[in-house]
């Protein structure tokens, strides 16, 4: 339930950020949040193999079939998992790059 719970306020906060703040993701949105991501791992890394844990699910899939098994066996689904990150990342993104291009081309007339 807490997972759950933590990742659904992640995406309420971005919502919230979007309509409320009026908040935009710029142009190197995705390849910046790609990049923290990835560091992130890198750093979450040590300390699973260190305390015997899997956050993130970086050290072994997980116990329960997932989405990772699509994507080969440890540690190849780690690689084959970056595109889709950023295919995600670029969804995400997608709208507010509409709403821009729309936007400038009302600015400019007919």
């Amino acid at each position: 339930m807490c997972f759950f719970v933590g990742h659904g306020l992640i995406i309420a906060s971005a919502l919230y950020a979007a309509a409320v703040l009026r908040r935009r993701p710029g142009r190197w949105a995705v390849p910046r949040v790609w990049g923290i991501t990835v560091a992130y791992g890198l750093l979450v890394l040590p300390v699973n193999l260190a305390l015997g844990t899997n956050y993130l699910y970086i050290a072994h899939k997980p116990p329960t079939p997932s989405l990772l098994d699509w994507l080969g066996p440890w540690p190849w689904y780690l690689l084959s998992l970056q595109p889709v990150i950023v295919l995600v990342l670029v969804l995400c993104q997608l709208p507010f790059l509409v709403a821009s291009r729309r936007s400038r081309s009302h600015a400019a007339g007919p």
